[in-house]
C-alpha cells in the first residue's frame, strides 16, 4: 500500500514540482546525510521523516500531506508499544552512510531535481523493499 501512496505522490510531484520544492528536498536530503554521518539515530529518524513529509509537499496535495503525517502517527504509536521501528531504519542509513554509499533521500532528492521519473521509482522500490 505505500508504495501506491508513493507512486501517486510521485507522479503529482513531478507534475507540480517548482524550484522552492526542489531546493527544499535538496536540503531535506542534507539533512539526512548531516545526521547519519553524525552516527545520531534520533536525528536521522527526525529527519528521514521531515525528508518524507517534503517529498508530501512537493506534491502540492494536502491529502497526501494528511496521509503522510496519518502514516507516521501510526509508527510512532507502533514504536511506543514494542522495539522502536525508526531506530531500525535509522541504523540502516547510518550504516549505509558509513560505507559511502549515497542514502536514498539524496538519491530521490536528486531524481525529482532532474525530473528523472524512473530513477525516482527505483529509488522508492528500494527503499520500501528494504
Amino acid at each position: 500500500m505505500l508504495r501506491i501512496v508513493y507512486d501517486g505522490a510521485l507522479d503529482l510531484a513531478f507534475e507540480r514540482v517548482d524550484a522552492a520544492d526542489v531546493a527544499e528536498l535538496d536540503a531535506l536530503a542534507g539533512d539526512v546525510e548531516q545526521a547519519a554521518a553524525a552516527r545520531d539515530r534520533y536525528a536521522v529518524a527526525r529527519a528521514n521523516r521531515v525528508f518524507h513529509q517534503g517529498v508530501a509537499r512537493a506534491a502540492h496535495s494536502i491529502a497526501l500531506e494528511l496521509l503522510v503525517g496519518s502514516f507516521y502517527r501510526v509508527v510512532d504509536a507502533a514504536a511506543a508499544r514494542s522495539s522502536p521501528v525508526s531506530g531500525a531504519v535509522a541504523h540502516a542509513l547510518i550504516e549505509l552512510h558509513a560505507r559511502g554509499s549515497v542514502l536514498p533521500h539524496r538519491a530521490l532528492a536528486d531524481a525529482i531535481a532532474s525530473g528523472d521519473r524512473e530513477g525516482a521509482r527505483v529509488v522508492v522500490r528500494r527503499m520500501l523493499r528494504s
